[in-house]
């Protein structure tokens, strides 16, 4: 990331219009940043590096060269109808996540004055007047003087008009221009370095919201490494802001960039790490993002601690719930008489019947059962997150020792060739690790699906799929773990791991089959998301 980082600098001095443009100039930074890419990354064709995802969406993976290119790319487009500067044109491209559409729409539709003050520029085809009404909403004083002190209107870009603001009177004492440079510097530097911020910078004078430019950074930031982590936070800023792109999650990584923006689908990189496009996690299919994202905030409770089975099962074990407020409460001592320690609740009750202690008292017996549905609803409810929870965190271990043991297949390769099997006999090991290792990542993901699902016919059919994926997942992974030199015969072992791993494999592909048909005809129902 560094080397191909420092390829982006380049010597601006004497443009009006700032670019992101390579110089073959490569020089040693050290440290720039804590975190970045990797400088080994392959510099890779985008028409060589096409994918297909499901949902028939093409991708390309992207290094920083093509993505800086493409940044560039849809400023030029943007440029040749608005006729503005790039630096201009960059901070209204961020202001609307990089939507040329919207951004022209806007711009010709709209209020123009409007427009460049929610972004927080000035508009360098504005008049310059103290009565312009660009002038009218500038809150720096610097601003205000710099314009105030011009006499003919001209036409200046935001480059000009800030850094001619910097070199007049931002810092209020009496320094010389070279000390009031020094003192925008170190504030520029203090907001790339210290704070990660690239497009937000505002200026320096207290209540102006005006963003310093790209080229005022430029002109003012002397030191390589400053500049290095500017670009890095631009590149991934746009990354980040533009709905046809998602960064891998893989660390030192490139970005995947899609040609038509689809919600749910899988994208594999070439590290060879396979995410869903929408939310940067792991694929998750069959469950889906915000369903996901419940879940994960679900297991991680209220109080953002992971609940683990072991802990849910003790509140069920030596906890009541609050008949008013549901909270868990823990009985310390032999009174019956509880009172609930939720400030907002302070309830009192019976810890045997649950009953209003008000109406109960110490006069009333509590030996009839009587059952109450209301007061055992939350713990019902814990009792059936305990259910999908295990499950799902059972597949998730199983997961990872599969892996670990697919790291381990080519041993067994080896050891299948020195018992007369070709090398591409001995394939089918890898490709049935590969089944194994997806079909249960697919399974682990389905109880997620499930926990939220309503009961209706479609979801008992997602069940009976769900049962027989899940028994042959595990008559797959019992096969897979056999120790080789065991087994007597071999190639009968070859002919079941074969047979059960395309069973397997089509199992699972009936079962994401019938929950996409599920969506595609509004099948599933789910309850209220947590």
């Amino acid at each position: 990331m560094i080397q191909e980082m420092l390829k982006i600098m380049s010597d601006n001095e004497d443009n009006e219009d700032f670019d992101l443009d390579y110089s073959s100039d490569e020089e040693e930074v050290g440290e720039v940043m804590d975190s970045g890419l990797s400088n080994e990354t392959e510099v890779i064709p985008m028409d060589e590096e096409m994918g297909l995802a499901s949902g028939s969406a093409k991708y390309q993976i992207l290094n920083v060269e093509q993505i800086v290119d493409l940044m560039n790319q849809s400023i030029d487009e943007v440029k040749s109808v608005m006729e503005l500067p790039n630096d201009v044109i960059r901070i209204l491209l961020n202001h609307f996540k990089w939507d040329q559409n919207k951004l022209l729409e806007k711009y010709f539709d709209s209020n123009r004055d409007q427009l460049f003050s929610d972004a927080h520029i000035i508009d360098p085809k504005a008049v310059v007047s103290s009565s312009s009404s660009a002038v009218a909403k500038t809150r720096s004083k610097i601003c205000l003087n710099f314009w105030r002190n011009t006499s003919t209107p001209i036409e200046i870009s935001s480059s000009v008009t800030l850094t001619l603001l910097i070199r007049k009177q931002w810092c209020p004492r009496p320094h010389r221009p070279s000390l009031r440079l020094d003192c925008w510097r170190q504030y520029l530097t203090n907001k790339i370095i210290s704070e990660g911020v690239c497009n937000a910078i505002s200026c320096a004078q207290n209540g102006c919201d005006i963003i310093v430019d790209d080229n005022t950074i430029h002109n003012i930031i002397e030191e390589p490494k400053v500049l290095v982590k500017y670009r890095y936070l631009m590149t991934n800023s746009f990354v980040a802001s533009n709905r046809f792109l998602r960064w891998c999650p893989t660390p030192d990584c490139s970005a995947v960039k899609v040609d038509n923006y689809i919600d749910f689908i899988a994208v594999e990189c070439k590290c060879g790490s396979v995410f869903c496009f929408l939310c940067g996690e792991k694929w998750h299919e069959p469950t889906r993002c915000a369903v996901l994202k419940s879940w994960h905030k679900k297991c991680l409770g209220e109080s953002g601690e992971k609940i683990d089975c072991e802990t849910a099962n003790w509140i069920l074990s030596y906890t009541k719930e609050c008949p008013k407020c549901k909270a868990p409460i823990e009985k310390n001592g032999g009174c019956n008489h509880m009172t609930c320690r939720n400030q907002q609740c302070k309830y009192e009750f019976c810890w045997i019947c649950l009953s209003d202690w008000a109406k109960h008292g110490y006069q009333t017996s509590c030996n009839k059962y009587e059952e109450s549905k209301e007061t055992q609803t939350a713990r019902a409810r814990l009792q059936r997150y305990i259910h999908y929870w295990t499950r799902f965190q059972n597949h998730q271990q199983s997961l990872k020792s599969e892996t670990k043991q697919f790291s381990e297949v080519s041993v067994k390769m080896d050891e299948l060739q020195l018992r007369n099997m070709t090398w591409v006999e001995v394939q089918f090991l890898r490709e049935a690790f590969i089944t194994l290792c997806a079909c249960r990542q697919t399974l682990m993901y389905t109880y997620p699906f499930a926990y939220y699902l309503q009961k209706n016919n479609h979801s008992l059919i997602f069940e009976d799929n769900q049962s027989n994926l899940e028994v042959t997942v595990e008559r797959l992974s019992e096969l897979m773990e056999k120790d080789l030199t065991e087994v007597a015969n071999i190639k009968a072992m070859k002919t079941d791991v074969i047979n059960i791993s395309r069973y397997c494999e089509d199992r699972r592909k009936v079962l994401c089959d019938h929950v996409c048909e599920g969506y595609d005809n509004d099948s599933w129902l789910f309850e209220l998301l947590d």
